[in-house]
């Protein structure tokens, strides 16, 4: 008898499993067609010449896997090496993320290296780690839909991850080392654990007034979906371990619980499921989260680090729905008209906020402002700056996402409906909440178009659901079948593959667009969005500085613990580097030296101010009083970028975004044309600006900086307007309009001749170097004595080794009434004193020796380096 019971279920079960086999065999061939397309660009960012990455922030992980590496599984929780002098906390970066890094490196070291990995093992890992993590999403989307869908729409939107283009795409192309692909996997998988979380509720068939009169029946009885709930809690975790301003996703799950609450209140429903839910899978997240807020040195509410938001916020959802559910239980027992319950829900709710803004007022103000990622109201437009944090333009979505936004765009429409219309469909509110708030989260910051594309794809699922239930009952219809009857495959369903192919096909393999060389779909497109671009030209210049600069004695394997006063306490020889934002962490990671402003935004007004100061004088004054009297920011790099397409955000953070764009008109005489041309340029104010002196004037005049290094290409820099019959127009203003070597760069180019072509003007034009290095020095003195009020001119030739560009360094001052005169300069004619001493093997040579004018008088002086580096005076004359 228990034979033939085991003969009659082995079937069944080996049919099962191979039901279920070929479905994940399909999910793991595309799996791996996204890890082989993402790829394509391994050996663009890593290759013999070196390794460069896709963005800033992916050098400061990489920065923090190195640590990791060497200190595992510890993090670094407190940096000294960024935002010199004062150090910053890890914030978003140290994190599982650079954890799993950090593993893989050692697992791959293991095999490779035969031990520790080398830093070579380092960067393979960090180069191909965001393709892993675009194949593994796929396996979270599929069981998103899976299981609140079913397999065949599932299986559609594992093809349509697969093929999706836009950011989804870039953001997990091998190079694009950030923690994006991971945050992708991670949310997902939270949503979806969330989701079997509330069908392990709704299976257990509770009742409010059941958990009202005996609540530790959740733990006795039902432990089961008590378990469920808390794997749902360990996802969040890895989420927000990995991101901490992943509490947005909270907030997204959160929502779901209490609208669905409202909803099923508001039909005369129980809503015990989604108050329960939220309340244990939200309860187990915040203890799992106290920890992290206990060792965090920062302390307070903020969601950019581990601080008290992430426990709090998720304890605040969880309570809110128990007290939720307690204003149902009144409600219900009170009789009171459901129709109105939403209305009381949402009174108790905002007499809670007002309660938490009394007791809480941190928290509920970096709440407030955390809402601004998706509202976009109260954004300082000192955000607009970062490219990511700026909205994406809804004409975007086409080339983002093919078709599919088209569809998704109708599925929503029916979610909506079906939220009311559709009570047995409780995944509705949950698809419109998590759209409507990633579509407006991507209209006020573009990052979160690869939320969005995720969104997009759920609801293209959900579409494919709705269609091939529309295709049963037709052919149920048809065919006079009822329900229980077996169907097969029919022509209906045939008709929704096409339909669902006809989605895909136009715009996400044949391809409308071609968003780079002419390729026209997803794996086409992937080989060439990347390249280093301007990472690779500053991992160069910071190669020569590594390698030809004083060491800063601390490095990026060393532990910093972070200090009670607001300064750390660094080594004597220790200085940092000046920059704009953009490019801090590059010059952590590939320098190994310490910026002043980073990509945390850190020092940016600082550095603005510095950039926008009339004089050297002013721009040191800046500087001097935010480093003190023990810290010294040594060496200032400038490239073409921040002398012309980055200079408007600098304007932005110093506040002279007006004075910048509004420039002034300026004449022009065009060979091609027959009349002068008023043409607007930046205005002299602009001009005399401290960045534009040391980019476009090598620092000329100038007594304590001095080039030590420039890029060995030109950029040239300026201006350009359409002509017509009725006028100009200005098309570009202080941009790029050429690149390449110097040697490419004729004579007449040099003279700012620059030629218009055709209808186009170009105009400013000044060919510079893509980037200059300059270093901080006290100066040498000259000192002598002349009649008062006689003009002391000191002049001297230089070269730039690298390129081979000749320029000349000049400075002047008038006798004073005593008879003396001390002029201060920052170049030596010889490079005696290396980095092994202290000081700086230039690339910036003197051609000869210093002419110095006294009158008509004239003499040679030599001026030793020695002098330069300690401020020492050097006598002219007899």
């Amino acid at each position: 008898m228990v034979l033939n019971d085991i003969r009659e279920k082995v079937p069944d079960r080996v049919e099962k499993l191979v039901h279920v086999s070929w479905e994940w065999v399909v999910v793991a061939v595309l799996a791996r067609f996204m890890f082989v397309t993402r790829m394509k660009t391994f050996d663009e960012f890593n290759t013999d010449a070196g390794v460069w990455f896709f963005g800033t922030d992916a050098y400061y992980h990489t920065r923090h896997v190195v640590y990791t590496v060497a200190n595992f599984p510890k993090t670094l929780d407190y940096d000294a090496l960024t935002q010199y002098p004062l150090g910053t906390t890890a914030g978003q970066f140290g994190t599982l993320f650079d954890q799993i890094a950090a593993a893989m490196a050692w697992l791959l070291g293991l095999v490779v290296d035969g031990g520790a990995p080398t830093r070579d093992t380092i960067l393979d890992v960090m180069t191909a780690y965001p393709a892993i993590l675009g194949a593994v999403a796929i396996v979270p989307i599929y069981l998103v839909v899976r299981d609140m869908f079913g397999r065949a729409p599932a299986l559609f939107a594992a093809v349509a991850t697969a093929l999706i283009p836009g950011s989804f795409l870039i953001r997990t192309i091998a190079g694009f080392s950030d923690h994006h692909g991971l945050e992708i996997v991670l949310s997902t998988t939270a949503v979806w654990a969330s989701y079997r979380a509330f069908t392990a509720w709704e299976a257990r068939e509770l009742t409010l007034e059941g958990v009202a009169d005996d609540p530790a029946s959740l733990y006795h009885d039902h432990r089961g979906a008590l378990g469920v709930s808390l794997l749902a809690a360990l996802a969040f975790w890895a989420y927000l371990a990995a991101w901490p301003p992943g509490v947005l996703f909270v907030g997204i799950v959160g929502l779901w619980f209490v609208l669905q609450t409202m909803v099923e209140t508001a039909r005369g429903q129980d809503p015990i499921d989604p108050i329960v839910t939220g309340a244990t899978v939200f309860g187990f997240l915040s203890l799992m989260m106290i920890p992290y807020a206990l060792g965090s040195p920062r302390g307070g509410f903020s969601a950019l680090d581990f601080t008290w938001m992430q426990p709090s916020a998720p304890l605040l959802a969880g309570l809110g729905l128990v007290g939720l559910g307690a204003l149902t239980w009144v409600w219900r027992d009170r009789e009171l008209p459901d129709p109105a319950y939403p209305f009381a829900a949402i009174g108790a709710g905002l007499a809670g906020l007002a309660v938490l803004w009394v007791l809480l007022p941190d928290l509920v103000g970096e709440t407030l402002s955390g809402t601004s990622w998706v509202t976009g109201i109260g954004v300082d437009p000192t955000r607009r700056t970062i490219r990511e944090a700026q909205p994406a333009e809804f004409g975007r979505l086409g080339s983002q996402f093919g078709w599919l936004y088209i569809s998704a765009g109708v599925a929503f429409v029916l979610a909506l409906v079906g939220v009311f219309a559709k009570p047995e469909r409780r995944t509705n509110t949950l698809v419109v909440v998590w759209a409507t708030l990633m579509t407006m989260g991507t209209f006020t910051q573009s990052r979160f178009l690869y939320y969005l594309a995720v969104a997009v794809i759920v609801l293209n699922g959900y579409l494919a659901s709705r269609l091939f239930d529309a295709a049963d009952v037709f052919a149920r219809e048809s065919r006079e079948l009822d329900e229980d009857a077996e169907l097969g495959w029919t022509g209906s369903h045939t008709a929704v593959v096409v339909v669902l192919a006809l989605i895909l096909l136009p715009t996400n393999v044949t391809g409308f667009w071609a968003p780079c060389d002419g390729s026209t779909n997803a794996w086409s497109a992937a080989g060439c969005f990347g390249g280093p671009g301007e990472s690779r030209l500053w991992s160069e210049e910071l190669g020569w500085m590594e390698d030809n600069t004083a060491d800063p004695q601390l490095g990026l394997r060393d532990t910093f613990e972070q200090p009670d006063a607001e300064r750390y306490a660094y080594p004597q020889d220790m200085y940092g580097v000046l920059s704009w934002w953009d490019y801090g962490h590059q010059i952590l990671y590939d320098g190994e030296r310490a910026p002043v402003a980073n990509p945390f935004q850190q020092q940016a007004p600082l550095a603005s101010q510095i950039f926008t100061a009339p004089n050297e004088s002013r721009a040191l004054d800046h500087l001097d009083e935010y480093l003190g009297d023990d810290n010294h920011a040594r060496y200032l790099m400038i490239d073409d970028a921040m002398a012309a397409t980055k200079l408007g955000a600098i304007t932005v953070w110093a506040g002279e975004r007006d004075t910048y764009e509004e420039g002034q008109l300026r004449t022009y005489d065009a060979e091609q044309q027959q009349r002068p041309l008023e043409l607007r340029s930046p205005s002299d104010e602009v001009r005399s600006w401290f960045l534009q002196d040391v980019y476009h004037n090598d620092g000329d005049g100038m007594h304590h900086f001095r080039l030590v290094k420039e890029h060995p290409q030109f950029t040239l820099i300026g201006s350009s307007a359409q002509v017509t019959d009725q006028g100009s127009r200005v098309s570009g203003y202080n941009t790029f309009l050429a690149r390449g070597s110097w040697d490419d760069l004729s004579d007449i180019q040099r003279d700012q001749a620059y030629p218009g072509r055709g209808d186009t003007v170009i105009y400013d034009a000044q060919p510079e170097s893509r980037l200059k290095t300059y270093e901080r020095v006290p100066g040498a003195h000259l000192v002598g004595e002349a009649a008062p009020g006689t003009t002391v001119n000191a002049s001297l030739d230089l070269e730039a080794k690298t390129s081979g560009r000749p320029f000349t360094y000049e400075v002047s001052q008038e006798v004073g009434e005593d008879g003396r005169f001390n002029l201060t300069v920052a170049y030596s004619t010889d490079d005696t004193v290396g980095p092994a001493e202290g000081g700086t093997d230039q690339a910036v040579e003197a051609v000869g020796s210093y002419t110095v004018e006294i009158g008509s008088q004239t003499t040679q002086v030599d001026v030793p380096e020695p002098a330069v580096l300690d401020g020492q005076p050097v006598p002219v004359g007899s």
